[in-house]
């Protein structure tokens, strides 16, 4: 609202850090209200959008040992797609050839490779067990073709930030696993209700809303179908709507055997 205000008093000296402050804000991790959110966006529009005379946007960008390339475009922004490849460096330098000022934001995305996910752990906690139909424990590194086994999810709030009304459990199996759905079947688990359960060839997806200091549990039936090595993907929980509630379990490498 300051940064609104400062624009529509012409005072753009003043309101460039003002707008570099909001901007950061806006591209940053920290969750915002879908209200703050709007008010950042409008902030930066009238001060964007009221800069005369800037003429066309024009750049000169270099990624590590590359030969420099020069853009120009009439349009408020350019987009530039381009695959940095293995290259370990990753240094990129932009220089402004525009009259007017401009803002650059580097995105980058990828899948982590393969057993080198981290473990994250915020204000919340869940505990994965593998279980018979017996609800003895069973070691999934090297189980036998054709068991029938449990994953138990152990979901717990630890009360800190109250309740939590969007949580999300994402849990995906590896090819060498079927899942059984209890729904097509006709068959129940113990598990505790939840609001939604999307249950699909290779994952399911829980949706719950969870009290502090409370716990509750979902077990879904899987099968060991097919003899091979998978890659048992990370389990993830998070609060849809915060990123400041989530956890995540790395995967691991899993055998299905022969039966004996």
């Amino acid at each position: 609202m300051i940064l609104e205000s400062l624009v529509h008093m012409d005072m753009r000296d003043e309101a460039v850090p003002i707008m570099e402050m909001v901007a950061a804000e806006l591209s940053g991790r920290r969750w915002m209200s879908t209200q703050t959110t709007a008010f950042g966006l409008i902030g930066v529009a009238k001060f964007t959008g009221g800069i005369s005379e800037r003429g066309n946007l024009k750049f000169d960008y270099k990624f590590n040992r590359t030969q420099k390339v020069s853009a120009e475009t009439g349009m408020p922004i350019a987009k530039i797609d381009f695959n940095p490849g293995p290259s370990s460096e990753g240094k990129m330098n932009v220089t402004n050839t525009s009259n007017g000022v401009i803002y650059v934001r580097l995105i980058n995305s990828g899948v982590p490779a393969t057993g080198s996910e981290e473990t994250i752990m915020q204000n919340l906690s869940v505990q994965v067990d593998y279980v018979d139909m017996q609800g003895d424990p069973v070691s999934v590194s090297g189980i036998q073709r054709g068991t029938d086994f449990k994953a138990v999810y152990t979901i717990t709030n630890p009360g800190s930030l109250g309740y939590y009304d969007n949580l999300a459990l994402t849990s995906i199996y590896p090819s060498g696993w079927e899942i059984h759905n209890e729904r097509l079947f006709n068959t129940t688990g113990e598990t505790t209700a939840s609001r939604y359960q999307d249950v699909r060839d290779d994952r399911v997806m829980t949706y719950f809303g969870l009290q502090g200091n409370k716990s509750v549990q979902y077990s879904i039936r899987l099968n060991a179908a097919y003899k091979g090595r998978y890659y048992l993907p990370s389990v993830k929980v998070e609060e849809m709507y915060r990123n400041d509630i989530q956890v995540v379990i790395p995967g691991r490498w899993i055998k299905v055997t022969e039966i004996e």
